[in-house]
């Protein structure tokens, strides 16, 4: 070696080294200054299957990607591979890790088909050495799984998370936390493609595992219930759904307090289901108690659901017909709407649309009549004049003015509604 590459060498390792520091206690913008340099003065090495070149251009991508400068970073990757696949000793664990910090950073760049390509090279190229650790391959799965469903690919996402479970829970480390993310991902996915069954079997496994975790983790365990309960409806077993959302209140009111908001909302998911069964009185006792936690609740943040447990209790007292209980309770919904008309329409109209009933049951057709007429007003400007909603609320509208005597205004209601519904079925 002569004194020039002596030279270049040795001023390679004080910048490379210097570089390696800055870069370990996270001053990212001086450590790449110091490979910038590290990488020109490689470029100056006769050998040029040197290590010290792919070194210098990892540490700038990884300084890089750490800075948020994603395309210079991809750049070095790319420069990176290229000096691996050219030379002539295979490193293919270190290529698969290089592909798949790349592969990370097409991800958070959201470009994810090139992503799942850099994954799925990874997994190549780790499946080809010898020393790759079985969870290295596993992360690899786990991040290929996203991007497929990024992509919408669901079925491909279901077997690329199921390769990396069977993969962690074979590797012999401390991975607990990573079979739990994968599974309720894997949970997701069945759910959205109707594999309630199955969902329903990881919910509990997940719940079991979840309980081990992290605080953090065990935050949310309650969550887990809920989906778990919404499995058991889609399903139509109610009565396995209200068994969990019991625990799931519970476990809310134990967490939060009983007179918590997440309390009363726990409350109205179970009313819900009571209501399912026929059930009522339960419905309608979990549902006052929500209503009278949620009017002390903050309005800016619970406004919308204690719009919502007005409006199902009002139902719940309509289908015992206690309609004189049910329009007291629609009147302070009512009250909301008209105080800010805007800030949920559609269901200023169905409340509406509930008075109206409830005043028709009860024989004060007048007040019937008038809250039809807003509440078709109503519908028309957000649904338009050719709408099921618009057609709903006009054959009430006609059945109200029939008692009323009024049985030329009702027939052109009647008319109307029938038209609509005509053309609905027509286009369909």
């Amino acid at each position: 070696m002569g004194r020039s590459d002596s030279s270049t060498a040795s001023r390679f390792e004080k910048s490379f080294k210097r570089a390696t520091v800055l870069r370990s206690s996270g001053d990212y913008r001086k450590a790449l200054k110091s490979f910038y340099a590290a990488v020109e003065l490689s470029d100056r090495l006769p050998d040029k299957n040197d290590e010290r070149i792919y070194n210098s251009h990892l540490g700038a991508a990884r300084c890089l990607f750490n800075l948020g400068e994603h395309k210079e970073a991809e750049v070095h990757y790319q420069n990176v591979i290229t000096i691996l696949e050219d030379m002539s000793e295979d490193k293919p664990s270190l290529r698969a890790s290089v592909l798949w910090e790349l592969a990370v950073l097409y991800t958070e760049q959201k470009r994810f088909e090139e992503a799942a390509s850099f994954f799925e090279r990874s997994i190549n190229s780790a499946r080809a050495s010898s020393d790759a650790e079985e969870r290295f391959i596993a992360d690899c799965f786990w991040g290929l799984s996203k991007c497929y469903c990024a992509l919408r690919n669901l079925e491909a996402a279901e077997d690329a998370i199921r390769t990396a479970i069977k993969i962690y829970e074979n590797c012999g480390e401390d991975v607990e936390a990573a079979i739990a993310t994968n599974r309720r991902n894997l949970i997701n996915i069945l759910i959205e493609r109707n594999q309630y069954k199955e969902a329903f079997t990881l919910l509990e496994k997940y719940g079991e595992q979840v309980i081990r975790l992290s605080d953090r983790d065990r935050q949310d365990y309650p969550g887990v219930f809920f989906k778990l309960a919404w499995c058991a409806q889609r399903n139509g077993d109610y009565l396995t759904a209200d068994r969990i959302l019991n625990k799931a209140l519970r476990l809310t009111r134990n967490a939060n307090g009983a007179k918590s908001p997440l309390t009363a909302l726990a409350k109205l998911t179970l009313a819900h289901n009571k209501s399912c069964q026929a059930d009522d009185l339960s419905a309608e006792t979990l549902l006052k108690s929500a209503v009278k936690i949620l009017a002390n609740a903050d309005m800016s943040v619970y406004k919308y659901d204690y719009a919502g447990a007005l409006f199902e209790l009002g139902q719940c007292l309509m289908k015992q017909k206690r309609f004189k209980a049910s329009i007291e309770v629609l009147n302070k919904l009512l009250n909301l709407h008209e105080d800010d008309p805007l800030f949920s329409p559609e269901l200023f109209a169905d409340t509406l649309h509930s008075l109206a009933l409830c005043h028709e049951m009860d024989c004060n057709y007048t007040l019937a009549r008038d809250y039809n007429l807003r509440c078709l007003f109503i519908k028309e400007h957000i649904y338009g004049r050719m709408h099921e909603e618009v057609a709903q609320s006009l054959f009430q509208l006609s059945s109200c003015l029939r008692k009323l005597d009024n049985g030329r205004e009702a027939e052109f209601a009647q008319t109307r509604a029938n038209e609509i519904t005509e053309a609905l079925f027509t286009s369909s």
